[in-house]
């Protein structure tokens, strides 16, 4: 009987330890597929804002660019403006001087 108890004893120690054991190893798995996931979710996030920020770059150089050939269309016409009141102001000083 006390074989037997012992025995029992043992055996349930031991069934303990191994529910103790894949416990900690349950643990420690989902902890790491929580950091894999993290990681992952990290890269993912690194990723999708360094998208931004190369879109935003972009965006930026884009407009720049668009604002320059709009500033270069639009110079055209403003010189020929300032080319026109210019020769407006000097036509109507002329005749005023005359």
């Amino acid at each position: 009987m006390e074989y037997a108890k012992n025995a029992i004893v043992v055996r349930m120690e031991f069934v303990v330890l191994m529910k103790v054991i894949k416990c900690v190893y349950a643990i420690e798995v989902s902890q790491r597929r929580m950091e894999n996931a993290e990681n992952a979710i990290v890269v993912r996030m690194e990723f999708v804002v360094l998208m931004k920020v190369i879109k935003c770059v972009y965006a930026i150089e884009v407009s720049q660019r668009r604002m320059e050939n709009a500033e270069n269309v639009t110079a055209v016409p403003m010189v020929n403006a300032v080319l026109m009141t210019t020769i407006k102001c000097a036509h109507a000083t002329g005749d005023s001087q005359k």
